[in-house]
């Protein structure tokens, strides 16, 4: 209760306690339980050093007393660790093993849990096909052993990475089968997460009102449930909505409150992403209108910025880059400084773009994001242009269409 309710710091204690309890009878399957607990528990708040501890003394627990479910479960815990670190080649190996697990003990729950969770690391790296495969794969396993939920989060996955390759109709397809299938089953959580995808999608396709009409709708089954996460991940993607209707105000009110439910939380993933939602507006407007809402105006006076100066966005930009590096967040990172890099180009602080784009490129590339890298190489196109260097401009250019067309993204 306590973690769906998102009281990490509870939820850990109560774990500690139990894990001692455990200790204190010698019953060394219950210390193993209550460390995945707490581990899932750090995992939430983006102590991902005391998570991975946390996991890798469960798993050993649980192979010393020859028990593969239990080890199967803990390397599940440890690729979320990772994959949330960006260490995706680390995440794929865990998951990869606790597949094997699974398939040993002909676990077929496991199994497809193990290939949705595969399915979101290669959707991170945009390997969409690999991605498509495994969300497939679980969906069919799903649906054999008549597991509703399962095959709903497996459709919301194949949605996602519809929605990276601009897919729209496959892309609606999918979450409205999960929407269908969460609704009859009465899964509020993820009748929620169905129309939050919807929400992204009509928003990505520009048709507003519909999408504002979704995220609505989830805003309001995350508020009956208690998921804060939900609602802040909902409040985020009514910031972009607004932002897309050039209504900065309410687009800096919708990312403020996230970011201040994600900070309640402790989850400082989801600040980041907020915070880069913010430069993003700040980016595409410097200045605003008067009647701006309060909480906006005491988010700024919090780091200590005018709204109408330009360094909004590389200020927000920064934060966010401070935060993904504490949680060790390289795609985060990556992306932060691509914002920078455009804020940067913006005010024509060329040389400063250029070098965040650089660093940004050279953490896509090392974390094998082609669609980051193909972002960055049309911001240095960008660059080279105001530099009036065309044939550098041109090759970056070049480049990266051929990955976007690569890479499936049409647009």
């Amino acid at each position: 209760m306590y973690r769906c309710q998102s009281k990490s710091s509870a939820s850990i204690s109560s774990y500690t306690r139990a894990q001692e309890i455990y200790n204190r009878i010698d019953d060394e399957e219950g210390v193993a339980n209550a460390l995945c607990g707490l581990g899932k528990a750090h995992r939430v708040q983006s102590k991902h050093a005391k998570a991975e501890t946390c996991y890798m003394r469960a798993q050993e627990i649980y192979d010393r007393a020859c028990n593969p479910a239990g080890q199967a479960n803990a390397l599940c815990g440890l690729g979320e660790v990772y994959h949330c670190q960006s260490r995706y080649p680390d995440a794929i190996s865990s998951f990869a093993r606790a597949q094997e697990i699974y398939n040993r003990i002909n676990n077929d729950e496991g199994v497809a849990n193990a290939l949705c969770a595969l399915g979101k690391v290669y959707r991170s790296q945009s390997k969409y096909t690999d991605a498509e495969a495994s969300y497939v794969g679980a969906q069919e396993i799903y649906n054999r052993i008549r597991n509703s939920a399962g095959e709903a989060n497996a459709h919301c996955g194949l949605g996602e990475v519809y929605h990276c390759q601009f897919k729209h109709s496959d892309t609606i397809s999918s979450y409205t089968r999960a929407q269908a299938i969460s609704t009859r089953i009465g899964n509020d959580e993820g009748e929620a997460n169905a129309l939050y995808g919807l929400g992204k999608a009509y928003c990505r396709q520009l048709k507003l009102t519909d999408a504002a009409s979704f995220y609505t709708r989830a805003q309001e089954i995350y508020h009956r449930i208690c998921n804060p996460a939900g609602q802040a991940d909902t409040l985020r993607g009514l910031g972009e909505l607004y932002h897309c209707q050039f209504k900065p105000s309410e687009a800096i009110s919708s990312y403020t409150l996230a970011q201040e439910i994600y900070s309640r939380i402790l989850n400082l993933a989801g600040q980041a992403d907020a915070l880069c939602g913010l430069g993003e507006v700040h980016h595409c407007q410097f200045r605003y209108s008067k009647d701006m809402s309060s909480r906006a105006r005491v988010l700024y006076n919090s780091i200590g910025s005018d709204p109408g100066q330009p360094s909004d966005a590389i200020s927000c930009y920064s934060q966010a880059r401070g935060l993904y590096t504490i949680i060790r967040n390289d795609e985060g990172e990556a992306n932060a400084l691509y914002g920078m890099g455009k804020a940067y180009c913006r005010q024509f602080k060329l040389t400063d773009a250029a070098a965040v784009y650089t660093r940004a490129q050279e953490i896509y590339h090392s974390m094998c994001n082609a669609a980051g890298q193909a972002n960055v190489l049309c911001g240095l196109g960008e660059v080279y242009h105001c530099q009036f260097k065309y044939s550098e401009a041109i090759s970056s250019y070049t480049q990266a269409r051929e990955i976007y067309t690569r890479i499936g993204h049409d647009e």
